[in-house]
């Protein structure tokens, strides 16, 4: 997932997920170094996203949000483990 991904699927700033990428607050990598983008591991940033909505006081925004998330988890771990499956020989 890329960070345009991330914060579409968020709904935070680019410039929040980048900095949080930088500080080390989910799993992710510049594979390319500084000519290619960010690489997010969905199931690290969902994980990330439930810590950081938890840690606010609105509760309705925080079960909007937590049912949000944990689709986006579930997705990604549907993904992650179809993508193990074709990848075994």
């Amino acid at each position: 997932m890329s960070i345009s991904e991330a914060s579409k699927q968020s709904g935070l700033s680019p410039a929040m997920i980048t900095r949080a990428a930088k500080a080390s607050q989910f799993v992710a990598d510049k594979p390319r170094g500084n000519r290619g983008g960010w690489v997010i591991d969905q199931p690290s940033f969902a994980l990330w996203l439930v810590r950081r909505v938890a840690s606010t006081g609105n509760t309705m925004a925080q079960a909007e949000a937590l049912n949000k998330i944990f689709r986006m988890a579930n997705e990604a771990r549907r993904g992650s483990s179809c993508e193990a499956r074709i990848t075994q020989p």
